[in-house]
């Protein structure tokens, strides 16, 4: 439902495409540089955070996130990374977006319980899974990926949003029947 986001179009959190991000410093320097976080803020009020976006960043993964410990909603888009990992630390997020990516197998998402609204467009994702503990999702996103069955989504209570356009399913059957 809604109109699709785009990755990218807020113009914020870009870095020229030249960049290369290879370790976690230089990746965290990068992310705190194209969100405008100081390192007053991290010293000072690291808890004020509350938002991070990543677009153009060349990261190829996940990383540099454990100092971020309240932010509620993370951007990631248009980046080369395969897995979805590194949100551990991230108890309170609530909104994450991880689309245009390489990631095919939605895993890691064990520690962040709270999350409300997921993204997961114009991903490989072939099978949805490891969703079920996500209780307190009510939008979910995974329109452009490779999935050809509904399933898994029984844990999944108070899901109200749910987009699967431009994927390979043939039937929907009764695979919604508790959503």
């Amino acid at each position: 439902r809604g109109s699709r986001r785009r990755c990218g179009a807020r113009g914020s959190a870009r870095m020229p495409p030249a960049v290369r991000l290879k370790g976690a410093a230089e990746a965290y320097r990068g992310l705190c540089e194209a969100n405008g976080v100081t390192d007053k803020t991290m010293t000072e009020d690291p808890t004020s955070v509350k938002m991070l976006e990543m677009f153009l960043f060349n990261y190829s993964k996940i990383q540099a996130l454990d100092t971020f410990i309240s932010l509620t909603t993370l951007i990631i888009c248009q980046q080369a990374i395969q897995e979805l990992e590194g949100l551990q630390g991230l108890v309170h997020l609530e909104c994450l977006w991880l689309c245009e990516t390489n990631i095919s197998k939605i895993k890691g998402l064990e520690l962040n319980p709270k999350l409300q609204k997921l993204y997961l467009y114009s991903n490989r994702i072939s099978t949805i899974e490891n969703l079920g503990h996500l209780t307190e999702l009510h939008t979910l996103w995974l329109m452009d990926n490779e999935i050809e069955v509904i399933e898994n989504m029984e844990g999944l209570v108070n899901l109200q949003f749910l987009n699967l356009a431009r994927n390979k399913i043939r039937e929907i059957s009764n695979s919604l029947d508790n959503n």
